[in-house]
């Protein structure tokens, strides 16, 4: 019974630091999203053990005590899970919109600046090109745009897939 105590007064300091911790992890890469996952379970888990030595001590029906102890194991797990889930959507998500708001914003400054200086947008031919090379215009002040594949390359390189 001592042991038992013992053992609780060391697992439910370690499993809230553990908690603590993991809440505040700052997940960089995918195989992080995994090991955080499986240390979620694993908290989880610790705090669910921890309920149930605390329950040795009163006599409390097998049943009850094994109910009990899942619930806290899913709740606590599924916190954390979620919540680093949510982190990793909500990074990916907003960065996604920054950039693509930023290219949308760089494409109308260089266009309206080809424009005031040629007096009209680049044709259909000229395309992108026209911002980068001068299409044979006097008035043409450029380069417009630092490199074609800046305005046109896709999302390719997210972290998140």
């Amino acid at each position: 019974m001592k042991i038992v105590l013992v053992i609780n007064a060391v697992l439910i300091p370690l499993a809230v630091i553990l908690f603590f911790f993991g809440a505040m992890a700052r997940i960089e890469s995918h195989e992080e999203l995994i090991v955080c996952r499986v240390w979620d379970v694993i908290v989880g888990l610790m705090f669910a053990a921890s309920f149930v030595l605390a329950r040795e001590v009163k006599p409390v029906p097998r049943g009850v005590t094994v109910a009990v102890a899942l619930v806290i194991w899913l709740l606590v797990s599924g916190l954390l899970v979620s919540w680093h889930q949510f982190q990793v959507y909500a990074r990916t998500t907003a960065a996604e919109r920054v950039i693509t708001y930023f290219r949308i914003r760089e494409t109308y400054m260089a266009l309206t600046a080809y424009c005031r200086d040629c007096g009209s947008f680049p044709s259909y031919e000229e395309g992108f090109d026209g911002l980068r090379e001068n299409p044979g215009s006097a008035q043409w002040k450029g380069p417009y745009i630092p490199d074609k594949e800046s305005l046109t390359q896709s999302l390719s390189h997210r972290l998140w897939r």
